[in-house]
C-alpha cells in the first residue's frame, strides 16, 4: 500500500498553482485586444463598401447624365417647347436710320473668297449654262398685282431692286454676300456632321421622324427594288429625326443602308425644331464632302423610276437637278418678309420665279455646286431670320386670301432664293425634265405608307 500510495502520488503529481491576478488580466485585455480589432477590420469593411456604393451612385448618376445629355443632343424640339427661339424679332432692312440694327454673325471669318476664285467659278458656270440646249424657258412677262390672290410667277416692272443680268455680277453677288457665306464655325460643326457619313461615289440621303416612318418603309421598298439594283459604287443613308429606339433598331436590321442621328448639339437652336427643316440643307451639305460624284436628296414621300440614271447623267453635265413646276406659286407668297430682309433684297425682285419643289434633288460634287448653291443654302438654313422667322406651325399652312407672304416654305424658299440670285432667267436649266421615255422620272406620293417592311 505504501508503494501504491507512493507511486500515485508521484504519478498525478503536484496540483497546479491557482491563477494569479497578472495572467487573468492579461488574458481579458489579450480578448478586448481582439474584439477591437475584429471591430475595426468590420468599420473598415463597412467604410469600403460604403465608399464602393457611393462610387457606384456617383458613376450611375454621370452616365445618366451623359445618356440624358447624349439624348438630347441627337433629339429634336417640339416648337411648343422652343417659344425663347422666336422672343426675339429678326432685323429689319433696310433698318431705321436710329434703330442701330446690326447683324453681327453677318461677317467673314475667314478671308474673302478672291476675284480669281470668283472668275474661275463664272467660267465653270457659264460653260453649263451654254451647254443646256433643251429647257424652254418659261414666260413670266404678265406684270404682276400684288393686292390680288393670284399667285403664279410675274414681273414687278417698277421694282427698284432687280436681279443682275450679268453672270458675272451674280456670282460675286452670292459668293461675296456674308450673309450667304459659312463661317469658320459653322465649317467646323458641318465637318463633323460629316464624318458621321460613309464615303462613296454616290450618296443617297433622307431623313425620318416617328410621323413618316411608314412613309420611310415605303421609300426603300421601291429603293430596294427601283435603285439599287441599278446603281454601284453608293450608300444611302438615312438620318433620323425623331424615331423610337425601336423604329432605329427595325431600320438598321432591314434597310441596308447607314442610320445616323442628327447631330442637334452642334447647330443652333431653331434647327432642333424640325418644322424649321434646317436639318435639310445640313444633311445634303454634309453628304456631299462624302461623295466623290454627287449626292441625292430624297424626302419620303419620293419614288423614283427607271429614269433615275437620266437624271443622275445630267447632274453630271449641269451641276445640279431640282424639281420646279411653272404652275408652283411665286416664291414671294410663300415666303414670309423676314427672309428677304436677311437678304437684304426687296421682296419685288424674286416675283419671277416660282418655288422649287425640294423633295428630291441631285448635285454634283463640285466646287460651282459647293460654293454657290449648298454652302449658301446651309447658311440659310443655319440662320433663323432666313429659313424659320417664327415660330413654324401657324405659318405651315397657306390658307390667307393674299398674294404675298401667305405662308412659308422654309427650305424650298430658301432654295429658291438663292438660285434665284446665281441663275436669274437661266434658273430653269437646272430643272430637271418630268418625264423620260414617256415615263414620269419619279412619283411625290404624301402619305403613301407601308408597315411591317422593317
Amino acid at each position: 500500500m505504501k508503494t501504491n500510495s507512493f507511486l500515485l502520488k508521484h504519478t498525478n503529481g503536484p496540483p497546479p498553482p491557482p491563477p494569479t491576478t497578472t495572467t487573468t488580466t492579461t488574458t481579458r485585455q489579450q480578448q478586448q485586444g481582439q474584439q477591437q480589432q475584429q471591430l475595426q477590420r468590420q468599420q473598415q469593411r463597412k467604410t469600403k463598401y460604403a465608399l464602393l456604393f457611393f462610387a457606384l451612385v456617383v458613376c450611375f448618376y454621370l452616365g445618366l447624365v451623359r445618356f440624358i445629355r447624349l439624348h438630347n443632343a441627337y433629339r429634336p424640339l417640339p416648337a411648343s417647347k422652343a417659344k425663347d427661339i422666336w422672343s426675339d424679332a429678326c432685323p429689319s432692312w433696310p433698318p431705321p436710320s436710329n434703330s442701330g440694327q446690326v447683324n453681327q454673325t453677318l461677317q467673314f471669318t475667314g478671308s474673302e473668297p478672291s476675284q480669281e476664285t470668283a472668275d474661275m467659278l463664272t467660267r465653270i458656270l457659264r460653260e453649263r449654262l451654254e451647254s443646256v440646249k433643251d429647257k424652254k424657258m418659261p414666260d413670266f412677262s404678265k406684270a404682276c398685282d400684288v393686292n390680288s390672290p393670284d399667285l403664279p410667277a410675274c414681273t414687278s416692272y417698277n421694282c427698284k431692286d432687280k436681279i443682275s443680268t450679268s453672270l458675272e455680277e451674280r456670282v460675286n453677288d452670292v459668293l461675296k454676300s456674308p450673309e450667304l457665306q459659312l463661317t469658320n464655325e459653322h465649317r467646323a460643326a458641318i465637318a463633323a456632321f460629316s464624318k458621321m457619313f460613309p464615303t462613296n461615289d454616290i450618296i443617297i440621303v433622307s431623313a425620318t421622324s416617328s410621323n413618316h416612318f411608314g412613309e420611310t418603309q415605303k421609300m426603300f421598298k421601291s429603293l430596294h427594288e427601283e435603285v439599287y439594283p441599278r446603281l454601284k459604287h453608293f450608300s444611302v443613308v438615312l438620318v433620323d429625326i425623331g424615331l423610337t429606339e425601336m423604329e432605329r433598331k427595325r431600320a438598321e436590321e432591314k434597310c441596308k443602308c447607314h442610320v445616323v442621328r442628327f447631330p442637334y448639339h452642334l447647330f443652333p437652336a431653331h434647327v432642333k425644331v424640325n418644322n424649321c427643316y434646317s436639318f435639310k440643307p445640313l444633311s445634303v451639305l454634309a453628304a456631299i464632302q462624302k461623295a466623290r460624284r454627287m449626292v441625292i436628296w430624297q424626302d419620303s414621300s419620293v419614288r423614283w423610276t427607271s429614269g433615275i440614271e437620266h437624271i443622275m447623267q445630267r447632274a453630271e453635265l449641269y451641276g445640279s437637278q431640282i424639281i420646279r413646276y411653272e404652275g408652283s406659286a411665286r416664291v414671294t407668297a410663300h415666303t414670309l418678309r423676314q427672309p428677304f430682309d436677311y437678304m437684304k433684297r426687296e421682296v419685288c425682285a424674286f416675283t419671277t420665279f416660282p418655288e422649287i419643289e425640294a423633295c428630291a434633288q441631285i448635285h454634283k460634287n463640285d466646287p460651282v455646286t459647293l460654293r454657290l448653291v449648298l454652302e449658301p443654302w446651309a447658311r440659310c438654313g443655319l440662320e433663323r431670320c432666313c429659313i424659320c422667322p417664327v415660330s413654324p406651325g401657324p405659318v405651315l399652312p397657306c390658307v390667307k386670301k393674299i398674294a404675298q407672304h401667305r405662308c412659308q416654305r422654309f427650305d424650298q424658299s430658301a432654295l429658291t432664293m438663292v438660285l434665284a440670285r446665281l441663275l436669274d432667267k437661266d434658273f430653269q436649266k437646272l430643272v430637271m425634265p418630268n418625264e423620260f421615255e414617256q415615263k414620269p422620272i419619279l412619283y411625290k406620293l404624301g402619305g403613301d405608307e407601308l408597315h411591317g417592311y422593317f
